[in-house]
């Protein structure tokens, strides 16, 4: 029998055995789904619709999904088992999270599990019996303020401010927890594990430890997997009484985060060549081939977030995200459509884009000389010559470590099954502009999958066993320096081009 899966406007088709279930039908096919516990029909988090050939409703469909839903279709893929010919839709973060908007409360014990970024930190509460979130904060990271990368912290941290840091992150971090209770009205008490996911950097300023290796050759962490603390301890905090888990991390570049995401997308549970890209102000990039892990790390730089952009903004409500050019006119949108305050990554690299189909930026990145300040894209929002040129060298950076991670293991753009972009950037990334621009080679299949390193952290939250399961893809990594590489500054230099 035949399944049609259709996941982002996009569809692909398989064979499948009558009575397979659709989970591993869906894996084989290379289609990602969260599941939180583990495939166990606990969670209820890995719903999908049938349009036709649905199977009959499982126990655990009648327990999570409401009768109206099971009439139009709506089943747990962990349970669902195919008897027939079927086409299957996979709803997006934004449908699933629609759903769920409400605060729920657990009667059991309950866990939180948090993705410590750069830019922003996530938190979610979660029911640790059934995998199930409960709540989700999130807030800006406010050690912004002493820089915003990675290594203008551990600068910072050199200078006498590496107290500063740690305590800032804490805060922020215990100010999520203090939400999340609040928000549910769950007594501290039934909080039994907290389990971090973070980049090495903001691991180790964190936990208090030394930064300076990790900004100077040979980048040398004084751990990647640090021990678990009790909370009050790490944070100087008794929000909470629980330990403090890492999810472990593989190099200075390939932290917990990466891993936390591999861990989310199964990326160890298929067999075809696969990448993982969680693109940001540092991108990194995981290539596997069978059970051959491959990573490196880009420095794309701040303009992805924002950032060196002269009205750059992060991910926040009316940062234009999206825009059209049709000259001399400028569609665009903002977030939770308010008034326009700025441009954030994703919409600058729509308007590079728009730019370039409209003439009005070369294939250099020149921009045409008729716009001196910039072109204006709303009132007070401009792209000016400087951003174009922030732009090309963020985009040259991510797509010559694709290129080079390809041909270091002999592989094309096609014999790429899947491309899965993580992180806030990715996951609203337009590929077909990226491909356009030269951010992403055209033959590759991309797919947007979330914020993998708070779903990997969650996963982690719920089963003991793949925290063991993320040490044990960590220490397969191998990784791959890009400056090490001679061929590097010119396939950087050629990725420029739009």
């Amino acid at each position: 029998m035949q399944i049609t899966v259709w996941q982002d406007g996009k569809s692909y088709s398989g064979n499948a055995a009558c009575g397979e279930r659709l989970t591993d039908i869906l894996r084989r096919l290379g289609a990602y789904l969260p599941a939180p516990c583990g495939g166990n029909g606990r969670c209820g988090n890995c719903r999908v619709q049938f349009t036709h050939g649905a199977p009959p409703p499982s126990d655990s469909d009648l327990q999570k999904l409401a009768p109206k839903q099971i009439a139009e279709g709506w089943r747990l893929a962990c349970t669902a088992y195919v008897r027939e010919n079927g086409t299957v839709v996979i709803p997006t973060a934004e449908q699933l999270l629609a759903e769920k908007s409400a605060p729920q409360q657990a009667a059991g014990a309950v866990g939180i599990a948090i993705d410590l970024g750069t830019t922003t930190l996530a938190a979610a509460l979660v029911d640790v019996t059934s995998g199930q979130t409960l709540a989700v904060q999130t807030a800006i990271n406010r050690q912004r303020s002493f820089g915003a990368d990675v290594l203008s912290r551990i600068q910072s941290a050199g200078n006498g401010h590496a107290e500063a840091l740690r305590s800032t992150a804490c805060n922020d971090i215990d100010a999520l927890v203090a939400a999340l209770l609040q928000e549910t009205d769950t007594p501290p008490a039934q909080v039994e594990q907290v389990v971090i996911a973070a980049n090495t950097t903001m691991q180790h300023l964190l936990c208090g430890l030394d930064t300076t290796a990790l900004g100077v050759a040979p980048f040398t962490p004084v751990t990647c997997s640090p021990k678990p603390t009790p909370y009050s301890e790490l944070t100087g905090h008794a929000t909470v009484s629980c330990p403090v888990s890492f999810v472990p991390g593989a190099s200075a570049f390939i932290g917990g985060d990466v891993i936390a995401g591999l861990i989310a997308c199964d990326f160890d549970r298929t067999t075809q060549p696969r990448l993982f890209m969680d693109i940001g102000t540092n991108g990194e990039l995981v290539l596997a081939e069978g059970d051959r892990y491959m990573a490196t790390s880009v420095a794309a730089g701040p303009a992805f977030e924002g950032g060196r952009l002269s009205c750059g903004v992060g991910g926040v409500a009316g940062a234009i995200c999206r825009v059209s050019i049709r000259t001399p006119n400028v569609q665009y949108e903002t977030i939770g459509h308010q008034p326009p305050l700025g441009l954030c990554g994703t919409g600058a690299v729509e308007a590079l884009c728009a730019l370039r189909r409209a003439g009005i930026v070369d294939k250099t990145g020149r921009l045409s000389p008729l716009f001196p300040e910039g072109y204006p894209l709303a009132e007070g929002v401009v792209l000016t010559q400087a951003d174009i040129r922030e732009l090309q060298m963020a985009k040259a950076a991510v797509l010559a470590g694709v290129t080079l991670l390809l041909q270091r293991n002999g592989l094309g753009a096609t014999d790429v099954g899947k491309a899965l972009l993580a992180g806030g950037f990715g996951t609203q990334l337009n590929v077909p502009c990226a491909q356009e621009l030269g951010m992403l080679p055209r033959e590759l299949s991309a797919e947007a999958v979330g914020n993998t390193a708070l779903a990997g952290a969650i996963r982690c939250l719920c089963r003991q066993d793949e925290l063991a399961r993320a040490g044990t893809l960590a220490a397969k990594i191998e990784e791959y320096t890009l400056a090490n590489d001679p061929a590097f500054e010119q396939t950087y230099m050629q990725a420029m081009e739009l």
